[in-house]
């Protein structure tokens, strides 16, 4: 069974090539604590207060943050009522970027997933909002017309200001249902939805490119098998193609990823450990930048927003970005974890080595200590321990200087530059 469609396009503002990227990883996933954590983060991002740039030991990290184009949370993290509160607000600024979350019904329950009675009644929530653009939710509500009245589904949302003060909203939901979604209760068992969801962003400058956006949810990413056993979102943009209603788009720039996930921990030979990318999600980057399955996907950039702790959860975080290019050569902030994927030489097989840890590789797997000199792409990830109980989430910034397919086939290749690290104080 194919996937149905829903490819939404906005008006976007540009005023050069670069896109300004904000991944958020809250200290811990704790639902009742989520909105507050929220709207901490927001006002860290956009407006500062005085209180907290004369408490700050340092002042640069509440300063406001450059203009974000997208802000990425983790899974199953805003209600229903505080995204309709935040859209309320929205026509209030000046200007503000995309911002990808993950949903839930409410704080007040463990449950994250969505009753279809309950996403209607989102949506006529959504339509009350006097700027918002309703034609942006027509395939989504069609899409949910046919849907059975018992199944629940995990949902996330996309949304912009964009320069005519119109509210954008992209609802979508999971297409493929991790090993944490299956369940003997009826009500915690996810149904895999078919609907695929894409966004373009159309600058009003037409000299600069555009830029389209796949928002994705956690096991979206990931190639397992499905109860319609069809390609993954990834290859459906291939496999379905004649669903989209124009041409389909010829290239994928950003994969979004709204994320509640196990990373996996390694052990050094000394004794320490060190984190990385699960074995499948690395596997997702690869296949993207290489497999003929996924042609519009071989310049995408991968954005991540993961919780910091998971419970009953050994280790999680390292929210960050995956860039299909060779790692540059150049110093990044020491709390930046970097990984390269690529080959030691021109006989070796591809293979990941943690480019900040490449000493303990040599000695406990006998891998030069050396990133790849043929490198094919590479992970920069937020490596801070959440420890500090005064926080409640850290905030990695960083810029795309350009779009992978923006840059010239014959010159020098950008990668991620401008990190910043923002922590966010308890509320």
């Amino acid at each position: 069974m194919a996937f149905e469609t829903n490819w939404l396009r906005w008006p976007f503002e540009r005023k050069n090539r670069t896109f300004r990227v904000y991944v958020v990883e809250p200290i811990k996933y704790e639902p009742k604590e989520h909105g507050a954590i929220f709207n901490a983060t927001i006002t860290n991002l956009i407006a500062p207060t005085p209180q907290e740039l004369l408490s700050s030991d340092n002042p640069t990290n509440v300063k406001k943050a450059a203009d974000p184009d997208l802000i990425v949370f983790p899974e199953a993290f805003l209600s229903s009522d505080d995204l309709i509160l935040m859209l309320q607000k929205l026509t209030q600024l000046d200007q503000f970027g995309c911002l990808h979350i993950g949903l839930r019904p409410n704080y007040s329950e463990q449950r994250h997933l969505f009753q279809v009675a309950e996403i209607n009644e989102l949506i006529l929530r959504l339509k009350k909002i006097p700027s918002l653009f309703e034609a942006d939710l027509e395939n989504f509500s069609s899409w949910l017309e046919r849907q059975q009245v018992g199944d629940n589904f995990n949902l996330a949302c996309m949304f912009t200001l964009d320069p005519d003060k119109k509210i954008r909203v992209c609802l979508h939901p999971k297409l493929v249902r991790s090993k944490f979604e299956f369940s003997a209760l009826y009500d915690e068992h996810m149904i895999e939805a078919n609907l695929l969801s894409l966004v373009t962003l159309e600058p009003r400058n037409r000299k600069f490119m555009t830029v389209t956006v796949q928002p994705m949810i956690c096991s979206d990413g990931l190639l397992l098998p499905t109860d319609a056993v069809r390609a993954g979102p990834l290859e459906a943009f291939t496999d379905s193609a004649t669903n989209f209603p124009e041409m389909t788009p010829d290239h994928i720039d950003i994969v979004s990823l709204s994320l509640c996930t196990p990373l996996q921990k390694l052990d050094h030979r000394g004794g320490g450990t060190y984190r990385q990318w699960h074995s499948e999600f690395r596997k997702t980057f690869v296949r993207a930048a290489e497999e003929d399955a996924c042609p519009r996907h071989h310049f995408a950039t991968f954005v991540m927003a993961n919780f910091g702790s998971i419970p009953d959860v050994p280790v999680a975080g390292m929210s960050g970005a995956f860039m299909p290019i060779p790692l540059p050569e150049m110093q990044h902030p020491e709390s930046i974890s970097l990984s390269s994927y690529g080959t030691e030489s021109r006989t070796s097989d591809p293979t990941w080595v943690n480019a900040m840890n490449t000493s303990d590789h040599a000695a406990s797997h006998g891998c030069p200590p050396k990133v790849h000199e043929i490198g094919r792409g590479y992970l920069a990830c937020l490596d801070v321990p959440a420890t500090n109980k005064e926080n409640c989430a850290t905030i990695l910034g960083f810029t795309i200087t350009r779009m992978v397919r923006d840059n010239p086939r014959l010159g020098p290749v950008q990668g991620l530059t401008r990190f910043e690290i923002r922590s966010v104080a308890n509320p």
